[in-house]
């Protein structure tokens, strides 16, 4: 079985999870008392161990309700709270869409490229140059003109 699968449909249907739950205080508050450190555990193993047990089709069926529950069911989980918000994670995190702009020329199928990849080793300090150079400027600008379009009363 392939471990790079993906599926649109999975994605789609993840999202739209997320953003129900996101709207329903109610659904919200109930996946956080549920998580508990065996119930996230438990989820965070199927995630990873289910295609090997139960086939590919019944974890991408309940992936949309088993994300929703790791991201909302996690938040009360004290160790992963330290681990996420450890310094390594955080700066990850910071850099998170630099990775994502950067990380198909980096990592896609050789096939796909015109020319042979970059070494992935150079995926981070690229996506950290374009943080600090390329991301940082920008939403330093965007906040200067949105204080100067509030200025003006526009």
């Amino acid at each position: 079985m392939s471990w790079n699968f993906h599926s649109n449909t999975v994605s789609f249907a993840c999202i739209a999870a997320g953003a129900t739950v996101a709207l329903r205080p109610g659904w919200r508050e109930s996946l956080e008392r549920a998580g508990t450190m065996v119930t996230w555990s438990l989820a965070a193993i199927f995630a990873m161990l289910g295609p090997l047990v139960f086939g590919l089709k019944v974890v991408e069926f309940v992936m949309p309700l088993l994300a929703v529950f790791l991201l909302f069911g996690g938040r009360r989980v004290r160790l992963l709270r330290k681990i996420l918000e450890s310094p390594p994670l955080q700066l990850i995190g910071t850099m998170s869409y630099s990775l994502y702009l950067w990380q198909q020329l980096f990592l896609a199928a050789p096939g796909n490229n015109v020319t042979t990849l970059p070494p992935a080793l150079l995926l981070p300090l690229v996506a950290w140059l374009s943080l600090v150079v390329i991301e940082r400027p920008c939403i330093r600008l965007a906040h200067r003109l949105s204080k100067s379009l509030i200025a003006c009363g526009t």
